[in-house]
């Protein structure tokens, strides 16, 4: 049985209910634009090999972006329109985070990853894709797991990992929290994070990001 993974209950009248789910139901989800470098497609192909051994969870896409009708179109070819949701725009993106089982990223490309920091800050474990500054944050092995981009397969199997194990994802959670916030002091700057991801959910908002990102991105150790 799925766990709450981020600190609190779920909410009353969230992501879950709208999209009709109970709550035990496994959930995971990407969020962020849904443009060529996020790779969204390649998490709707790896949903599609987990429809084989996981029937009945569920994988939803928050976020706006230029690939928004050509993924719609692939789920509904695919037959993964009853268990692949595209929620498309939200203005608060935080509450999608305690609706969630865990948060995956698939990106080609990764700059400062606002969207698995805020979701690692909300207590969820994360996939993600080994790329950019991705491994400086998620901690392979403890606070999630990395693998290779483009790789729908190697996506997949994780996936499959973390949600058939709810003690492997409330630990990992954990950890995430706690590495959050111990490490990158997103205790002072989560309401800073939250309105930038706001920004990525809605349309037209690729290059607001970009300029934000260029200008607080913490500098790189040499």
């Amino acid at each position: 049985m799925s766990t709450p993974s981020g600190p609190g209950a779920r909410p009353v009248k969230g992501l879950r209910a709208s999209l009709g789910l109970e709550g035990q139901v496994m959930l995971a989800g990407l969020v962020g634009r849904l443009s060529p470098e996020k790779a969204p497609d390649v998490f709707v192909r790896a949903a599609a090999i987990l429809r084989q051994t996981l029937p009945d969870a569920h994988f939803a896409l928050v976020g706006e972006g230029p690939m928004k009708s050509g993924l719609r179109e692939a789920i509904e070819r695919q037959g993964l329109a009853s268990h692949v949701h595209i929620v498309g725009g939200v203005d608060d993106v935080r509450p999608i985070y305690h609706d969630l089982d865990l948060l995956v990223s698939s990106s080609h490309s990764e700059a400062m990853p606002l969207a698995l920091m805020e979701g690692m800050a909300s207590g969820l474990p994360v996939v993600a894709t080994r790329v950019g500054g991705v491994p400086e944050i998620v901690e392979h092995g403890g606070t999630g797991w990395l693998v290779a981009p483009r790789d729908a397969e190697d996506l997949a199997g994780r996936i499959h990992q973390m949600l058939t194990q709810p003690e492997l994802r409330q630990r990992m959670g954990e950890q995430a929290r706690a590495r959050m916030v111990r490490h990158h002091r997103l205790d002072r700057h989560l309401d800073a994070l939250g309105d930038r991801m706001r920004h990525i959910t809605r349309p037209g908002s690729a290059l607001e990001v970009a300029r934000a990102t260029r200008v607080t991105a913490p500098a790189r150790k040499r």
